[in-house]
């Protein structure tokens, strides 16, 4: 558990900066990782220009979901944590470390809450993406786009088991972003590229919103 810093007087001092600071970037992973699917994508074999409609259409419903999933995961974290940091400024230690405990315990519910929602929407884009028939010329780009995207949604459970297992707070940052469904990652990343630029390369003007289009270049 996160120690609390306690001041001369026995009362617990406000958190300190690195406290914050850490919450803010667990938060940012947790947030991170929830959106790292959030892109690529039978009927007869679709045209062209049909099946990456379809595809950008599943995509949009998918991206708009996790936001929605993410933007409240948030909200309830930043909310938790505002309400710990002023009751913990004239708190004893008992009470310190019980606002502590309860803090905790919200940072890890709405986690593993977040994760199976995430599953759900993952499901059904799964199952779009299933019910689609790629064009021939692209059909090995869809396939291996659906396989990234089953390869992350497996890594859901065994990624909520370990969140369930967490007592302290400190924990749920290196959990998260050592998780399997952290790392399907790059997979996803290089399976949507791939696709998008079949997709450009057989003359469809395509926008899947790939993982990693809106981040710098290293």
């Amino acid at each position: 558990m996160v120690n609390a810093q306690i001041g001369s007087d026995s009362t617990l001092a406000p958190p300190p900066e690195e406290e914050l600071s850490q919450m803010a970037r667990f938060t940012g992973v947790v947030v991170a990782i929830l959106l790292l699917t959030a892109a690529c994508g039978g009927d007869p074999a679709l045209s062209m220009e049909d099946y990456f409609a379809a595809v950008e259409t599943e995509t949009a419903r998918y991206d708009q979901a996790t936001d929605d999933i993410a933007n409240a995961f948030a909200l309830q974290l930043d909310t938790a944590f505002a309400d710990y940091s002023a009751a913990a400024t004239d708190a004893d230690e008992a009470t310190a470390a019980a606002g502590l405990e309860a803090l905790t315990t919200v940072a890890v519910d709405a986690t593993r809450t977040s994760f199976e929602l995430t599953a759900v929407q993952l499901d059904q884009f799964i199952a779009t993406m299933d019910d689609l028939e790629p064009p021939e010329e692209v059909a090995a780009q869809h396939d291996e786009a659906v396989t990234a995207l089953r390869a992350s949604r497996a890594a859901i459970d065994p990624t909520i088991a370990a969140i369930n297992e967490i007592t302290a707070l400190a924990d749920l940052e290196p959990v998260l972003a050592g998780s399997a469904f952290a790392d399907s990652r790059v997979r996803l990343e290089s399976s949507c590229v791939a696709l998008e630029q079949a997709g450009r390369d057989n003359g469809v003007e395509v926008d899947l919103d790939c993982p990693g289009d809106d981040e710098p270049a290293s």
